[in-house]
C-alpha cells in the first residue's frame, strides 16, 4: 500500500530542515553521494558528489532517493523520488534519478 507520498517526505525533510538546533546533526547522518554509504559509488565524479545528503530505499520494484542537495546557488533543497513497480532494470532507474539530481544540482535561479 502507498501510504506516504514524495511531498509526505519533503514536508518531512523542510520541517527537519526548519530545527536549527538538530538539523546539523539529522543532515550530516545522511549519506553525501560520492562520498559514503549507500551513495558512495554513486555520481563521484560529478558536481553532485558532496552536494547531496539523502537516504536510499530498496525494495524488488521500489527505489526511492530522498534528501537535500544544494543547487549551483548553494541554495538547499529537500528532495524526494520514489519509483514503484519498474519492470526496467534497476540500473535504469538509478540512472534516471541520478539525471534528476545532476539537474536540480545545476540550476540557477539567477
Amino acid at each position: 500500500m502507498d501510504l506516504i507520498s514524495p511531498e509526505d517526505i519533503v514536508v518531512l525533510l523542510r520541517a527537519m530542515q526548519r530545527q536549527a538546533k538538530i538539523f546539523p546533526a539529522f543532515d550530516s547522518s545522511l549519506p553525501a553521494m560520492g562520498i559514503d554509504g549507500t551513495l558512495s559509488e554513486r555520481l563521484r565524479l560529478s558536481s553532485a558528489a558532496g552536494n547531496v545528503h539523502a537516504k536510499t530505499g530498496f525494495l524488488t520494484g521500489i527505489r526511492c532517493l530522498s534528501g537535500y542537495l544544494k543547487t549551483k546557488d548553494d541554495e538547499l533543497l529537500a528532495f524526494s523520488f520514489m519509483v514503484n513497480n519498474y519492470t526496467v532494470p534497476t540500473r535504469e532507474i538509478n540512472d534516471l534519478q541520478d539525471q534528476l539530481i545532476i539537474r536540480l544540482v545545476n540550476f540557477s535561479r539567477k
